[in-house]
């Protein structure tokens, strides 16, 4: 019989460097793979706790996005612009 050894790879949160919440993190991960319940509780525009608005859009095909023209930001390791 043959000994197995598993490994355990941590792959590092693309987001981990950005100043978002971890509640705003794990919300635009499930948008980017699919998962969340309701994607447009994450997209289009949210006022922030601070009072400003954030506007998120998630579009995979696009290299920039602009909303009015004012660049937007990708969202690092996703299709998210904000």
């Amino acid at each position: 019989m043959r000994d197995l050894a598993l490994a355990v790879i941590k792959i590092p949160d693309p987001l981990s460097s950005t100043p978002f919440a971890n509640s705003a993190r794990e919300s635009i991960l499930r948008v980017q793979h699919g998962t969340h319940h309701d994607p447009f509780e994450v997209l289009g525009t949210h006022v922030q706790p601070d009072g400003a608005s954030v506007i998120r859009a998630f579009l995979p095909a696009a290299e920039a996005v602009e909303v009015a023209d004012t660049p937007m930001t990708r969202v690092a390791g996703t299709d998210c612009f904000e």
